[in-house]
């Protein structure tokens, strides 16, 4: 079956870019995607062991692993996440943390080897575009809520976060 390339909307792509505090390497960019992904691994883990009564911290994070995936993919020439539309596997609920962990830890190692100069982009380039895509589809898989909802409440938190200065800083509830 074709694949299709995920666009979200027009308002969340200028999201990305107006966002983004200053213009940063792939490496930044690949740094937070490993931060945020981890973040989604443990809220998916609270709320599967009930210490979470609702998935609002999911979503939250999925947004935000959804920011850091496309400002990824505009610091690099030529990428986009592309979704198949086979159907996913079947990964058991205990898998899923270290499957999405893994995903990303091979998305990272492609991007840090092209940037120390293993190889040409040329031929890193659809290393990085399947491994940008394969993340992007776990994350689909595990999201409580359609991926378009997710980056609609990305754009509100950080909206809110402007307005009340706190951009920068730590933690989820800023």
């Amino acid at each position: 079956m074709p694949s299709a390339c995920v666009l979200p909307s027009p308002t969340f792509l200028d999201h990305v870019k107006t966002s983004s505090l200053q213009k940063f390497s792939p490496l930044y960019f690949t740094v937070g995607l490993v931060e945020e992904v981890a973040e989604l691994t443990e809220e998916l883990d609270r709320f599967s062991k009930g210490q979470e009564n609702d998935n609002d911290l999911v979503v939250s994070e999925v947004g935000d692993v959804c920011w850091y995936l496309y400002a990824l993919c505009n610091s690099l020439d030529d990428i986009s996440p592309v979704l198949s539309s086979s159907c996913p596997p079947d990964i058991p609920q205990t898998d899923i943390s270290v499957t999405l962990l893994s995903a990303c830890g091979k998305l990272c190692g492609s991007i840090k080897k092209w940037s120390r100069g293993d190889q040409s982009w040329d031929l890193f380039k659809p290393r990085i575009q399947r491994g940008v895509s394969d993340l992007l589809k776990l994350v689909e898989m595990i999201s409580p809520v359609p991926l378009e909802v997710a980056m609609e409440k990305n754009i509100e938190k950080i909206k809110g976060r402007r307005a009340r200065g706190v951009v920068k800083g730590d933690g989820n509830l800023r």
